[in-house]
């Protein structure tokens, strides 16, 4: 059965692209994240044959590019893996480039640039150029955080004419389960953990952290019947220094049965988990509490507007007219209702068919506008008529409308008498 690879972003995307134009591809990445997996599973994937040298400080030229022995005949070639992958059209991973001597990378320099061949001084200067089916692949660690590192030379850099960043999956809980059946608690536990030292290696805080492959390791042992802590301690935490897994203790302890106690909760929690998703009905929770809450403010606020509405009822006065009661409004009530004051331009609005309104004796249209002579309002109990006695101390915007001043008017206005 086929491994399923979960590429990042448009990395596979980019590795097709680069083998259909015979690109060499460099990867980056931290260690176990997947670099060498995924050019062997897309070599799979093309039916080419692979292979792969890990270079080291000690990688020599002979092993690389090939050497002179001798037999009972005399002496003769033999190639270095090199140029075996070159003659034989293979594709060639080149693990660890930026820990190769310099003598190493100096062979490569022809091979990336356009020439594309390789000159055998140690074999009377034969020129090797690759098989149409050749292609190259290089993979490093971030040159500052591994030991025997170094940054490669900006000019061989550039001589890869596709580099890619690798990281880590965010399928990795899916990954421990399909390639070695553990229980989805177990698998979101462990990258869990793994998350975590990769967050403090960042913050300088840890040397080393746990990777995808370290992740399979420990899997792989649970499934063949390891127990989840010895196996946690071999495939992972022996790679820390003493003093680092000393401090990852706590963590696996609780991954392989502690309790986890969270200050301020009573219950107890046997797995991380358990802790979300007792956060996430948290959150739930919350999210109804505050609908009834936005549910109970808009009813307050339907409630202010009936009682603004009951106490801007109509009251009979000595006189016969509907006063408007001045008591005081609710801050709602006064957002929406302007004052209208002395000197104001208003329109008529509210009225029930378009005829002449009685305003202090004044015919006044639907629409019209007229200026406000004196502060008072009221509004007849019989009919919409707009009245304005003396007295009073102005009205809401209720029955008329205010305006801006019309500049035409201003000479031509005429105060309505009273």
């Amino acid at each position: 059965m086929k491994e399923t690879m979960y590429y990042q972003g448009a990395t596979k995307e980019l590795l097709e692209k680069a083998v259909q134009l015979n690109l060499p591809v460099l990867l980056i990445g931290e260690t176990g994240v997947g670099k060498t997996a995924f050019v062997r599973d897309l070599a799979k994937e093309k039916k080419k044959e692979l292979i792969r040298l890990n270079l080291t400080g000690q990688t020599g030229v002979d092993e690389f590019v090939g050497k002179i022995l001798a037999d009972k005949a005399g002496t003769y070639w033999q190639d270095g893996l090199l140029l075996q992958a070159m003659r034989r059209g293979q594709w060639l991973v080149l693990d660890e480039i930026n820990m190769a001597l310099p003598e190493i990378l100096s062979k490569l320099h022809s091979l990336l640039d356009d020439d594309r061949m390789v000159v055998v001084s140690e074999n009377d200067g034969e020129i090797v150029r690759p098989h149409e089916d050749f292609r190259l692949f290089a993979t490093m660690n971030p040159s500052d955080e591994y030991a025997g590192t170094k940054e490669l030379n900006r000019a061989f850099l550039s001589r890869f004419p596709v580099v890619l960043s690798i990281d880590y999956t965010d399928k990795e809980q899916e990954i421990l389960i399909e390639r070695h059946d553990i229980s989805s608690d177990m698998a979101g536990n462990l990258v869990a953990l793994a998350k975590e030292t990769r967050k403090h290696k960042k913050s300088g805080k840890l040397s080393t952290l746990i990777s995808t492959r370290d992740l399979l390791y420990c899997a792989q042992l649970v499934k063949a019947g390891v127990e989840l802590g010895q196996a946690i301690k071999h495939s992972m935490l022996n790679k820390f220094p003493d003093e680092e897994a000393g401090a990852l203790n706590e963590m696996v302890g609780i991954i392989t049965g502690g309790k986890i106690k969270v200050p301020g909760i009573e219950e107890t929690f046997g797995s991380i988990s358990e802790v979300i998703k007792y956060a996430e009905n948290e959150v739930e929770l919350l999210k109804k509490e505050k609908e009834k809450f936005n549910d109970l403010r808009e009813k307050i606020s339907e409630l202010n507007e009936e009682i603004a509405d009951l106490k801007a009822k109509k009251v009979e006065t000595k006189t016969g007219h509907t006063e408007l009661e001045h008591e005081e409004t609710p801050k709602e009530t006064v957002k929406k209702k302007k004052r209208v004051e002395k000197g104001d331009w208003v329109k008529c609005i509210s009225v029930s068919s378009p005829k002449e309104e009685d305003v202090a004796g004044h015919g006044w249209k639907l629409d019209q506008e007229f200026q406000v002579s004196k502060i008072s309002a009221v509004l007849s109990s019989t009919s919409n008529t707009i009245l304005w006695p003396s007295g009073g101390s102005g009205v809401y915007e209720r029955h008329v409308k205010k305006i801006d001043t019309p500049k035409e008017k201003l000479e031509e206005l005429e105060e309505v008498p009273f």
